[in-house]
This record gives structure tokens, sequence and C-alpha cells, in this order.
């Protein structure tokens, strides 16, 4: 990418080394075109429309692929003999300011590019980071639907979680490109397609929280006691399935301590003079107490320090006489 002299202009030169080039150079102006990647979850593309949205905001650019040539102009669209022996180039000039560019510098230096893939970013190699954490979980995707277009379905895929570097924010990866932000401290790279929008930077609600609530089930034995009470923490405890994992979290978040028990007061001022902490219940939803409360994490102050009557003294009962019904005498 670099920037056309005294014009808010880029020229962006994209080049791949792809065997079989460009498959179909319609592709690059047919909308919503069937993508062949959408049979494979574990390849990104499902919309076909990428092409496009870089066309909608070029003033020109040209497309050469092992099968010819297409170019835009303001005349439109015409197509040329030139080839490539292998892979695809793309030349494009984009009305974009400085500021822009150096934005569009900024994000795809966050790309976390395949172990064994190349990609040089004006002439810098990205470098491939290894996770701090991998695990495999289920979570929903999206595949080609039966009548066309694309279904939802559930599928084990890993879980990978980064370091975040300086300067960038903490976001959702899918396989390698940031599609969204992250409310945690790290980012976190799903090797399968992430039900996405159009846009690709719309992720719903419920997602967000399945995968926060993997994150913490992950790095639960690594987080800091500061960590652990930052607010997606307590979110993310409503998808925590590992009971190991939800006792490790309570204990860093909350340390020695009780929940308060509205019917035993006398209890709750024990626990506190005991040097316990007393978490009252809006300091969690109430999924995340039901998951706290069963993995038997955190005791109530009335279970650890009863404090009810004390009980009544044993009567020691007079002996009873029993007498033999035959000759009447007292047995002992």
């Amino acid at each position: 990418m670099e920037p056309v002299p005294g014009k808010a202009l880029v020229k962006l030169v994209v080049q791949d080394d792809s065997p079989d080039g460009f498959r179909d150079l319609a592709d690059a102006y047919t909308m919503f075109r069937p993508s062949y990647k959408l049979d494979n979850a574990e390849q990104r593309g499902r919309f076909n429309i990428g092409e496009k949205l870089l066309l909608a905001i070029a003033t020109e650019a040209r497309i050469t692929s092992t099968t010819g040539s297409i170019i835009f102009g303001p005349d439109g669209r015409k197509t040329g003999r030139k080839k490539t022996h292998v892979g695809s180039i793309l030349v494009a000039t984009i009305k974009m300011t400085r500021a822009e560019l150096e934005e569009a510098e900024r994000l795809v230096g966050t790309l976390i590019p395949p172990k064994g893939v190349t990609t040089i970013i004006n002439g810098v190699e990205l470098q491939h980071r290894e996770p701090i954490a991998t695990a495999s979980y289920t979570l929903q995707t999206e595949v080609r639907g039966e009548e066309g277009g694309f279904n939802q379905t559930r599928r084990k895929a890993e879980v990978r979680v980064h370091e975040v570097r300086e300067g960038e924010t903490p976001s959702l990866y899918e396989m390698g490109i940031p599609v969204d932000t992250i409310d945690c401290p790290w980012h976190v790279d799903v090797m399968q397609k992430v039900p996405l929008a159009v846009d690709r930077q719309s992720v719903k609600g419920a997602y967000h929280l399945a995968v926060a609530g993997h994150v913490a089930e992950m790095m639960a034995d690594n987080m800091t006691d500061e960590e652990s009470r930052a607010g997606w923490v307590g979110t993310a405890l409503e998808a925590v399935e590992d009971e190991d994992a939800i006792r490790s979290i309570a204990d860093k978040r909350f340390g020695k301590a009780v929940v308060f028990d509205p019917s035993d007061p006398e209890a709750n001022r024990k626990a506190v003079d005991e040097g316990y902490s007393v978490v009252h219940g809006r300091s969690l939803s109430k999924k995340a107490w039901s998951k706290v409360r069963g993995a038997n994490a955190i005791a109530s102050a009335g279970q650890t320090f009863p404090s009810g009557p004390p009980p009544a003294p044993q009567k020691e009962l007079p002996p009873v006489a029993v007498h033999c019904p035959h000759c009447g005498e007292q047995l002992q």
C-alpha cells in the first residue's frame, strides 16, 4: 500500500502464489455468487463479496490471473489477454486519506498468519504468533444449506488465546482475521467460520458469551486475582462448564469468602469477625450464581458459621416397670 503523491489516493497491490490462480474471474463482479469456500467450515468466506466491496471504493482496478485479466475503470469493465503463470495480482487505486492509510496499515499488522504461510505487508513479513493457550470446544458455525445460502450448525473447533501486543485492541478472530472486539485481556482466535453479518464486523451476544466462557475456563488457573475480578469474568461465569475452573475463578475473585445469608444475620457477623469477606447477591448475575452454587465454589455464611439456638438438653426418662402377663413378676 503506497500513497499517490498529491492526491487522497492509495495504490494497492495484492499478489498470491496459488497454483490455480483466480478460479473464476466472474467472481470479481458477480454479487452474492455462491462461494466454493462455503462447504468448508475451516475456510474463510461465505458471501463472495470481498472483491466487490473493494471495487466499490476503487477508482480503477485490474485483476490478472492464470485464466486472464479483467480491468475496471471509468468506462466500465473489460477483459484483457494478459495472464500469470501462477497466482493472481490485483492492482487498485483507492480513495483514501493518509490517516485512513495509517489505520489500514495498523489493522493488517494485527493479522495472525497461519503457520507455514508467508504473508508480507509493505516488505515486512508478518510473524506467526504462538498461542498462550489452546483447547477444543463446540461452537456455532456456518455451512452451505441444502437449498442454497448457508445454515448455522454446531461444530467442534480449536480456540486459541493470544497475547495482545502494544497498540492492539483485544479482538475476536476468525482463523487469523479480526472480526470484532472482545471484552477480555487477550485475542481469541476461533479456527472455523464465526457467524457473521455481511459486513463481517458484528457477532451476536450469545456467541460472544460462549467464547468468553471458554476463555475464562482456559485461563482460570493463569489469571491473576485482579484479572479474575474484571467485569467480563463475572459475565463469562454464566457460560463456564468446568467446575474446577469455576472454583478457581471464585477463589481468586472473592478470596476467603462466604455468601451473605439473609436468614442468619449472626452468621454474617461471625464471618466478618473471622476475617471472611461476605459476598452479596448483586456481585454476580443469577445465572452466574447458579454456576457457582452448582460447583460448591462458595459456602453461605449460615453453612460455615451456623448460629441457630443450642440444642435442648436431653432429659433422662424414668425407668419403666414391665411385668410378665402370665405370672405378674417384674421383668428386668
